[in-house]
């Protein structure tokens, strides 16, 4: 397996979004592609699309002002099946000392989340996988004791209930 493997064996933990952040997983844009539009955003920039070579760099010094603030960066190998692959962020979250992988609704995204299980089972880190229902991580903020969840075309009612 192809990953930066973190330094410490610290098990996952979030009680707040607003604390400092410790470790961070990430993935670079080496497939990044406006493939299917599933945004907004994404409309707007169909037709320029991703720059790879500016993405790369951005994210290069992205990851070296993290490293700078001793926030650990751990690397998902990029996959260039997943052009979508650099939102970490969705595909799975913490809650107290529980990883969750996410089930994405996009079919651009599916598979994403099998990277992410490979490492957490590489890492020998538990986690729960969310199967019955869409969720993104995105869509779930923790603060103060109280786990919010957005409904969105991405996380769904039934999601919300499995999470529960």
């Amino acid at each position: 397996m192809n990953v930066s493997i973190p330094k410490s064996t610290r098990k996952p933990a979030c009680r707040s979004e607003f604390d400092a952040l410790q470790t961070v997983i990430l993935c670079r844009p080496e497939h990044m592609a406006i493939k299917d539009i599933i945004n907004g955003t994404q409309k707007h920039f169909k037709q320029e699309n991703i720059n790879i070579p500016v993405a790369l760099k951005q994210h290069s010094e992205f990851i070296d002002i993290l490293r700078s603030h001793q926030i650990e960066v751990v690397l998902l190998p990029a996959d260039p099946a997943l052009p979508e692959q650099v939102f970490t962020r969705d595909i799975g979250f913490v809650l107290g000392e529980t990883a969750f992988i996410s089930n994405m609704a996009a079919s651009v995204r599916q598979g994403e989340e099998k990277v992410f299980q490979d490492l957490l089972d590489y890492k020998k880190i538990p986690y729960t996988r969310l199967k019955k229902a869409n969720i993104e991580g995105g869509d779930i903020l923790i603060a103060d004791g109280t786990v919010y969840a957005g409904l969105s075309k991405r996380t769904d009612k039934a999601a919300v209930r499995e999470l529960r």
